[in-house]
């Protein structure tokens, strides 16, 4: 036996008693605030000062909505260009420049009360063929080792015509829209 193998009988263990949490018989870990997580519906708010019960979520709805606010307001913000979507956080509505009028008066809202955010375009991904293959390709082996050129070639343009395709989607940022222009009647239109 080499010297730094440790036989059965020579293992350096010791025993130590742990408080674990349980509810009944079922274990629950071994932090009592984990534990008190799991088994309760009802929660006080994480916001110190705040005396709320929560059932659903870590913030009560009023410090939620403090927490929204005032992310809108430190956030960073920019001009809207015509080919812009926007997303209204408070109404949970995407939308684009010239029915900021209409959405305004459906809700009956202020721009301002709206939370306003300039939206990232998603664009369809484009098709990595060895990452594609990979769970049939043989170690150490490439697509286009194995493909024929025809096929490789036919990625190829799929990738292509993916890379020109428009956004499928949209995702709100965290750049807020610049309310300036638009309070002053200055709302992009289509050139």
């Amino acid at each position: 036996m080499s010297n730094n193998q440790i036989h059965y009988n020579d293992a350096p263990i010791e025993q130590r008693e742990v408080k674990a949490w349980f509810h009944g018989e079922r274990f629950l870990g071994f932090d009592e605030h984990g534990a008190r997580m799991i088994t309760s519906n009802i929660r006080p708010c994480k916001i110190d000062e705040c005396s709320n019960d929560v059932s659903d979520w870590i913030y009560c709805d009023q410090c939620e909505e403090q927490k929204a606010i005032q992310k809108y307001l430190n956030a960073e913000k920019r001009d809207v260009y015509p080919n812009d979507v926007i997303y209204s956080e408070k109404t949970d509505h995407f939308f684009y420049p010239e029915q900021f009028s209409e959405l305004t008066s459906e809700n009956r809202e202020t721009l301002e009360s709206l939370r306003l955010y300039i939206c990232k375009p998603c664009f369809p991904g484009e098709i990595d063929i060895d990452e594609h293959l990979t769970d049939v390709l043989a170690e150490d082996s490439y697509a286009d080792e194995v493909l024929s050129n025809e096929c490789m070639d036919l990625v190829e343009k799929l990738n292509a015509a993916l890379r020109k395709n428009k956004p499928i989607s949209y995702f709100p940022s965290n750049i807020a829209v610049n309310l300036d222009p638009l309070l002053i009647g200055e709302i992009p239109c289509d050139k």
